[in-house]
């Protein structure tokens, strides 16, 4: 799952506190299943971002991932880090 491997490699805690953050996550969070393909980058896991983001009309996309900040944009949509998105709000 590849929330769970970004969340081991940026913060070094143990396996139960992962296991409760994706469980937070995942209680105050929306599953989009996305029925159109995106293949705009060639990191394909970045693609299905961006069609979630679409998918569920997003008014942000929030990432650390290079390769989608280097879009600084997708249909109309910022892409932001972290700290940016904080300091719209």
């Amino acid at each position: 799952m590849e929330l769970v491997n970004v969340l081991k490699m940026k913060f070094p805690c143990d396996q139960e506190a992962i296991r409760k953050a994706v469980q937070i996550i995942g209680y105050s969070a929306d599953l989009i299943k996305p029925v159109h393909r995106i293949r705009v980058l060639d990191d394909d896991p970045d693609n299905r971002v961006l069609e979630c983001a679409v998918e569920g009309r997003a008014n942000y996309i929030v990432s650390g991932d290079g390769h989608l900040l280097a879009l600084e944009e997708y249909q109309k949509m910022p892409i932001l880090k972290p700290a940016a998105l904080l300091s719209r709000l």
